[in-house]
């Protein structure tokens, strides 16, 4: 029996609210969330059990595993019916174990390698006013920039803001990804040496040189080492050495990515994110800055290598993803919700952007 079907029937006893020690918890979370290093499950004890398994079966009840898996468990699961249930598993339970691992900063090494359990598209809703920071260190990492996709390589950091869509994977022309990770709540010293080219909404990333990934990987390594060891000043410790981390890539070789930026076009920018569920001319944004509508579409295109309208849609699509995993809103109410009168033109928009309907991008939660 491969450890796979051992976690698939530890899961479904689960299900079917049996017994299960901690150690077999343990065992079968770390095929479904994945094992890396810096994992909550490095620090798992009695005390988390119930409040875990009280978080699953939540998140059980309100699915069909038992009635889509009740005919094949009814025999001896296979090795493949495993990694697919294991799969099945861990796309249902995801929001609940979010929730129950959260804290205000977390760090570690994950590694997914093609077809296993873990292989799968991360998409979440943010629910907490946390950054990610992302250094890809083996591999390629595929992450959804709405419209477009930013494909990581090794020497790539890749920030995600709280307004983010969370929803990245393993490329799928790679192996394997492996990525160091932190999720922080940053203090206003780390955002301040913040000025990388943003890949998509609210995404940024920079390119390292070789001297310079080898510095920033050491940092992350110190960083997984001081969340792992569980110190009274760990969270400090972390947000000195994250700091570290951007004030290196404002002064190394890598500092001739970072672009200038216009402060009437910033301006623009903000004005679009706060009304984004607004009715709005390209005269209303440009009264807003004292410039003409040309002059001000020249130097936004020169400065974001988009059109504002442009800029303005996949701002609101990656709003309207979010809008979609975590409510259960009709999608007209979304599309209202992000400035669409009509919803069919809203759907087609979607469809644009992420090459599935709003409705179907829901499903694939």
């Amino acid at each position: 029996m491969t450890e796979n079907q051992q976690a698939a029937e530890i899961q479904w006893r689960l299900i079917m609210a049996q017994a299960v020690s901690l150690d077999e918890l343990v065992f079968c979370m770390s095929k479904a969330i994945g094992e890396h290093q810096g994992s909550v499950l490095h620090q798992f004890s009695d005390n988390h059990a119930q409040d875990l398994m009280q978080a699953l079966y939540q998140e059980i009840e309100k699915s069909d595993l038992k009635r889509r898996w009740s005919t094949v468990f009814d025999a001896k699961i296979s090795a493949e019916e495993a990694d697919r249930f294991l799969l099945d598993f861990h796309n249902t339970v995801q929001e609940g174990l979010s929730s129950f691992f959260s804290a205000d900063v977390v760090a570690g090494i994950t590694k997914i390698k093609k077809g296993a359990a873990s292989d799968i598209n991360i998409r979440r809703v943010n629910t907490k006013l946390g950054w990610r920071l992302h250094l890809t260190t083996q591999g390629s990492g595929d992450y959804n920039c709405v419209g477009r996709r930013f494909i990581s390589q090794v020497c790539d950091l890749v920030l995600l803001s709280p307004d983010a869509l969370i929803d990245y994977q393993r490329y799928e022309q790679s192996d394997t990804w492996q990525h160091q990770w932190v999720y922080f709540l940053p203090d206003e010293a780390c955002l301040n040496y913040l000025n990388w080219p943003e890949v998509g909404p609210n995404i940024y990333s920079l390119s390292l040189s070789d001297k310079e990934y080898e510095k920033i990987e050491s940092i992350f390594n110190e960083i997984v080492y001081v969340y792992s060891s569980g110190e009274i000043l760990a969270e400090k410790l972390i947000n000195n050495l994250l700091q570290q981390i951007f004030i290196r890539c404002g002064q190394g070789p890598s500092k001739k990515q970072t672009k200038t930026e216009d402060s009437r076009i910033n301006s623009v920018k903000n004005y679009m994110v706060k009304n984004y569920d607004q009715t709005f001319a390209l005269q209303d944004l440009a009264n807003e800055v004292g410039l003409s509508i040309p002059r001000l579409s020249s130097l936004f295109k020169q400065q974001e290598g988009i059109s504002i309208m442009k800029w303005r849609d996949q701002n609101r699509m990656s709003k309207a993803a979010q809008l979609l995993l975590q409510s259960k809103e009709p999608i007209s109410q979304v599309a209202f919700m992000v400035g669409f009168n009509d919803a069919l033109y809203f759907s087609r928009t979607f469809h644009q952007h992420f090459d599935c309907s709003p409705s179907q991008y829901r499903e694939r939660k």
